[in-house]
C-alpha cells in the first residue's frame, strides 16, 4: 500500500542547477558539445573552423574560429542563460536563419566542464580571455589575440559523475566527433575544416566551395567517384547535393546526409523521398549514398521542435517530397541512368547475343562453392567476381528494361574471354530449366536417399524429408511427417554459419582463401577506426588486413566461405557495424561482427542450390540450437501441418 509522501514546497531552482539540468538535454556526450561550439563559429562567419580532441573529446575539445568575434560584453553575456544575439522577438522564431538561437548551449557546456573563452571582435584591438570552471566565471582578462573566437572545453562532466559514467570508449566518442564535424563540413563546403585528435589529422577540408571535393576529402576519391550532382528549382523549393548511381548502394544508411537552409536534419519526408526516386533503380534493403541539401523560404519550416534542433516540420510537406524526388530522378536521367523505354538493342543501336549458360556441371561446382558446403580441399583461389550488392539478403528483381547492374561497355558474346575467374552468376545468365534440358539430362524432382538423423539435435525435422524443389531460387521446400516445411535458404545458411564462428571452430582456425593480388579497401576515417578497434575479431573470422596508409587497408586473405567481392563485402560489414555503433548508439560486441558476418557469407535470395546443396544446407541446419530463428531473429522455418492442410480442404 502506497504511503502519503512528505509534502516539500515549490522552489525556484538557482542558476548553476538549471544550467546543469539543461545540459543534460543539450550536452549527452562529447559530440553534442562540439556541434554547439561548431554551430557558434557558422554564425559568427567563420571561414576556416580548427578543432582540437584529446581521450573523444573527455578530457579537451577545442574550436577555434576566424569569425567576427565578440567584445567583452559580448563574451560573458554569452555565459548567461536564454541570452543571444540571433532572435529578439517572438516574431524571429518564425523565420529563424541562423544554426543557434536559443542562447542556452554556451552556459550549459560551462556548468559541466572547465572552460577557457579567448576572443577578439574585428572592430577591436584587443581581445578578451574567461576562465570558467563549473558554470562560475574566474577570471575575466584583456589580451591580445587574433581576430575571431577560440573556446576550449576541458574535463567535460568532471562535476557529473553519473554522466562521465555513462561515455562510451574514446573510438565510439571519436566516431561521435568525427560524424558532426563530416556533416557540417558537407553542408559548408565554403569553410575549411580540420580535426586533430591527440596530434592527428582526422579530416580536413579546403573550403574551396566544391561539395564533391569536400565529400572525396572525408569519404575518399574511390567512394564518391561516379556521384551525380544534383540541382533543381521549383516553387521557391532548391534541391542541390551529391547523389551515388544507382549500382552503387550501401546495406544501411549510414551514408546519407539531408540538410535544410544548411542545418544538419533527420526528417522522414527527405527520407522517403529519397527512397521513392531510388524505388525501381536500387535491390531492397539497399540504400544510396547522399548528400542532399534543401533550400526553403525559413517561415515555411520549422527548426523548434527538438532540444538538439536535428528534427524540422515543414509546412508543405508534400511540395519538398515532390521537389526532392524530381531533383533526384531529373539528375539520373541527365546522367543516363533511368532506364529508356526503348529495349536495350533499339536504344544503343546494337544487338547483344546473350552469353551461353555454362554446363551443368560447372554450375553445381560454382553453386557449391558459393552457398560455403564445398569441402575445403575443392576450394581453390577466390574468383574476383563482381560484387554481389547484397545487404545479407537480396531477393531477386527482374532486371530493369535499358539498364545493365552497373555502367560496363557492350561486348559480344564471342568476343567475352573464357577466364575461370569469372563468376557466371555475377550477371544475369539464363540457366537451364526443366523444360529446356535435353532429354537426358532431366533433373531429378525429389530427393529419394535416406537422411541419417539420429544423431541430430532437432532429428523430427527431418523425419521422412523429401525434399521438393526450390520456389523462387529462394525457399526450399520440402514434406516431412509433421507437414509441408518451408526454409528461407539465406537465414537458414546464416544460422549455420553462426553456430560454426561462435561454439563450433573453438580453437581451430576459420578456413581461409589467400589472394593473389591483395585488394585495396579505403575508407573514410570514421570507418576506418572502427576497423582498427575489431581489427582481432574480423582476423579471427578469416580476414587478413594490412594497414596500408592512414585510411587504407589491404585484404591479403577472406573466409573460404566468402565467394562475393572482398572489399564490397568488407564495407557492408563495417557499415552495418558503424550503424550499430553511431547511429543506434549500441557497443559492437563480438558476437554483433559474427552475426554480420554470418549474413555476409551466407547464400542469398536468388542463388540456385542443387539437391545436394539443399539437402546439405537442411542437414546442417537440423545440427543447430535454434533451427527457427536466425541471429537477427528472422524466421527460418514454416511448417503447414497436414492437419492444418486438410482442414483448409474441408478433409478433417
Amino acid at each position: 500500500m502506497r504511503t502519503r509522501p512528505e509534502r516539500r514546497p515549490i522552489r525556484t531552482l538557482d542558476e548553476q542547477l538549471v544550467n546543469r539540468i539543461a545540459a543534460g538535454e543539450v550536452v549527452e556526450r562529447p559530440a553534442a558539445a562540439l556541434k554547439e561550439l561548431i554551430e557558434n563559429a557558422l554564425d559568427a562567419g567563420a571561414m576556416r573552423i580548427e578543432i582540437e580532441a584529446e581521450m573523444g573529446g573527455r578530457r579537451l575539445i577545442r574550436v577555434r574560429d576566424d569569425g567576427i568575434g565578440m567584445t567583452r560584453t559580448d563574451a560573458l553575456n554569452a555565459l548567461q542563460r536564454h541570452a543571444t544575439s540571433k532572435i529578439a522577438s517572438d516574431a524571429d522564431l518564425t523565420r529563424i536563419t541562423t544554426l543557434g538561437f536559443r542562447g542556452e548551449a554556451l552556459p550549459s557546456i560551462a556548468s559541466v566542464s572547465r572552460m577557457d573563452i579567448l576572443t577578439r571582435a574585428f572592430e577591436e584591438d584587443t581581445g578578451t580571455h574567461i576562465v570558467v570552471e563549473g558554470g562560475e566565471v574566474k577570471t575575466v582578462e584583456e589580451v591580445g589575440a587574433p581576430i575571431g573566437t577560440t573556446v576550449a572545453v576541458r574535463d567535460l562532466f568532471y562535476n557529473v559523475p553519473a554522466r562521465l559514467k555513462f561515455l562510451k570508449s574514446v573510438p565510439t566518442e571519436l566516431g561521435h566527433i568525427i560524424e558532426t564535424v563530416t556533416r557540417y563540413a558537407f553542408a559548408y563546403p565554403d569553410v575549411s575544416f580540420r580535426l586533430v585528435h591527440e596530434r592527428q589529422e582526422l579530416i580536413f577540408t579546403p573550403g574551396n566551395g566544391d561539395l564533391l571535393t569536400a565529400a572525396a576529402s572525408i569519404w575518399g576519391r574511390e567512394t564518391v567517384q561516379g556521384m551525380v550532382q544534383v540541382d533543381y528549382e521549383r516553387d521557391n523549393i532548391r534541391v542541390w547535393g551529391l547523389i551515388a548511381p544507382p549500382h552503387q548502394t550501401r546495406p544501411t544508411r549510414q551514408h546519407q546526409y539531408f540538410f535544410v537552409n544548411l542545418r544538419p536534419v533527420r526528417n522522414r519526408t527527405l527520407t522517403a523521398a529519397l527512397d521513392e526516386a531510388y524505388k525501381t533503380l536500387t535491390p531492397e534493403k539497399r540504400y544510396p549514398a547522399c548528400i542532399l541539401l534543401v533550400g526553403i523560404d525559413p517561415r515555411q519550416v520549422d527548426v523548434n521542435v527538438h532540444p538538439a534542433k536535428i528534427e524540422v516540420r515543414f509546412q508543405r510537406e508534400q511540395a519538398v517530397f515532390e521537389a526532392v524526388v524530381n531533383a533526384i530522378r531529373a539528375a539520373l536521367l541527365h546522367h543516363g541512368m533511368i532506364p529508356s523505354a526503348l529495349p536495350p538493342s533499339e536504344s544503343r543501336g546494337q544487338v547483344i547475343t546473350p552469353a551461353r549458360p555454362p554446363d551443368t556441371e560447372t554450375i553445381h561446382q560454382i553453386l557449391m562453392q558459393r552457398a560455403g558446403l564445398a569441402p575445403a580441399e575443392a576450394v581453390g583461389t577466390p574468383a574476383h567476381a563482381e560484387p554481389s550488392g547484397d545487404a545479407g539478403e537480396t531477393p531477386a528483381h527482374p532486371p530493369v528494361v535499358g539498364t545493365p547492374a552497373r555502367p560496363q561497355p557492350l561486348v559480344e558474346a564471342s568476343e567475352m574471354p573464357a577466364s575461370p575467374a569469372v563468376d557466371p552468376f555475377a550477371a544475369t545468365v539464363s540457366v537451364p530449366s526443366p523444360t529446356t534440358a535435353p532429354a537426358d539430362e532431366t533433373p531429378p524432382l525429389l530427393e529419394t536417399e535416406p537422411l541419417r538423423t539420429a544423431h541430430l539435435p532437432f532429428a523430427h525435422l527431418l523425419d521422412d524429408l523429401q525434399i521438393l524443389g526450390q520456389v523462387r531460387n529462394t525457399y526450399i521446400v520440402a514434406s516431412t511427417r509433421q507437414g509441408l516445411v518451408l526454409i528461407d535458404q539465406h537465414v537458414a545458411h546464416e544460422r549455420v554459419l553462426y553456430e560454426q564462428l561462435c561454439y563450433k571452430r573453438g580453437a581451430l582456425p576459420i578456413p581461409k582463401q589467400h589472394l593473389l593480388t591483395p585488394e585495396t579497401l579505403q575508407l573514410s576515417r570514421r570507418d576506418a577506426l572502427l576497423l582498427h578497434e575489431k581489427l582481432p575479431e574480423l582476423e579471427a573470422i578469416g580476414f587478413e588486413l594490412e594497414p596500408f596508409g592512414v585510411d587504407t587497408y589491404l585484404i591479403r586473405a577472406v573466409p573460404a566461405a566468402l565467394k562475393g567481392d572482398p572489399v564490397q563485402t568488407l564495407r557492408d560489414i563495417i557499415d552495418e557495424l558503424v550503424e550499430l555503433s553511431v547511429s543506434k548508439r549500441l557497443p559492437v560486441a563480438r558476437e554483433q561482427i559474427w552475426i554480420t558476418t554470418s549474413c555476409k557469407l551466407a547464400v542469398k535470395a536468388g542463388d540456385p542450390l542443387s539437391m545436394p546443396e539443399m539437402r546439405k544446407l537442411i542437414e546442417d541446419l537440423a545440427r543447430t540450437e535454434n533451427p527457427y530463428l536466425c541471429p537477427h531473429g528472422r524466421p527460418i522455418t514454416i511448417i503447414l501441418t497436414w492437419h492444418e492442410i486438410e482442414r483448409k480442404f474441408k478433409r478433417s
